[in-house]
């Protein structure tokens, strides 16, 4: 069993100003979430993320093993949450991926494109990671650590404050 991280990223696209500080605005974003799903299929399916690296000389290596890429959409509050699982991750690695979702889901790359991408077919000149709002640290599984509900640390310091 290895060391698992997970990361989620949040966006709305309708004006909200209590979402702002937790989460990245996208003013008047129309979205395929289905082709959305899609990409992040691809995402799990990739092994080697040079391409969504914003400075892949930087590592010995740029693989990463991706064990879950969910996306999650609340259409009628215009709110999406993107969960990423994985052994590690790269520098810029999860706002360049939430970049390239955005662009498949709106229609300026293709799914193909998005693919040939990810498969080092097609270098980019360019690489655009999201607004860091709403970027966070959801999860952290030690393996070697066996820990109860307990330990929860958001839970310890919520309580008595509820």
């Amino acid at each position: 069993m290895m060391l698992l991280h997970a990361l989620m990223t949040i966006f709305h696209w309708h004006k909200n100003q209590i979402l702002n500080r937790y989460s990245a605005f996208y003013e008047g974003l129309v979205l395929d979430f289905d082709l959305m799903r899609k990409a992040a299929a691809l995402i799990l399916e990739t092994t080697d993320f040079k391409a969504l690296c914003k400075q892949p000389d930087a590592h010995d290596n740029t693989f990463c093993q991706i064990s879950k890429c969910d996306l999650f959409v609340n259409e009628e509050e215009g709110r999406l949450r993107f969960t990423i699982t994985g052994n590690r991750f790269l520098r810029g690695m999860v706002r360049i991926c939430v970049f390239f979702l955005l662009e498949v889901g709106s229609g300026k790359m293709t799914l193909k494109e998005f693919e040939s991408t990810l498969n080092l077919e097609k270098e980019l000149k360019e690489k655009v990671p999201t607004l860091p709002n709403g970027l966070f640290l959801s999860k952290v599984d030690y393996p070697f650590l066996e820990l109860d509900e307990s330990h929860n640390m958001i839970k310890l310091l919520k309580a008595g404050l509820e």
